[in-house]
């Protein structure tokens, strides 16, 4: 919230308080529960367990393709992979051969860590289990696939 809204929020009336917490969360509850979350339910209900080569199959593609994304739309893992050879990297299994990333440099990179995918994202933050949160950018649909 912004201080502005901290400000009119903390002088109003309670009754009005009350309104704008359940504005507020019909919001939240929007951004975390719009159509691409029930599609991913159905998604996930519609799964066929018995077979868990299908599965991996589906978490290796996922995998790959995640990788592609974050080299076509971020500049930092563009240049983080640049000595990698990626056409080594064939399933989740070779997920050893990416270097690792710390979360100080990832702190000090996060700009460019960014997607340029223009799409409707929020700010979040992380829990800060080492001590310092970290101020993190996610797209809508990613969080309600989460």
């Amino acid at each position: 919230m912004s201080n502005l809204s901290e400000n009119i929020y903390s002088m109003s009336p309670i009754w009005l308080q009350n309104w704008m917490i359940t504005v507020y969360g019909k919001k939240l509850s929007h951004q975390r529960y719009g159509g691409i979350y029930w599609q991913e339910i159905n998604r996930l209900k519609s799964r066929d367990l018995s077979n868990p080569h299908v599965q991996k199959e589906i978490q290796n593609k996922m995998f790959l393709d995640f990788l592609a994304y974050t080299i076509k739309y971020s500049p930092f893992y563009k240049k983080f992979y640049k000595d990698v050879d990626l056409s080594q990297i064939k399933s989740v299994d070779d997920i050893h051969l990416l270097p690792i990333l710390d979360k100080e440099t990832l702190r000090k990179n996060i700009k460019d860590v960014y997607s340029t995918e223009n799409k409707p994202y929020h700010y979040s933050m992380t829990g800060g289990t080492t001590g310092k949160s970290l101020v993190v950018r996610s797209f809508d649909e990613d969080g309600q696939k989460r």
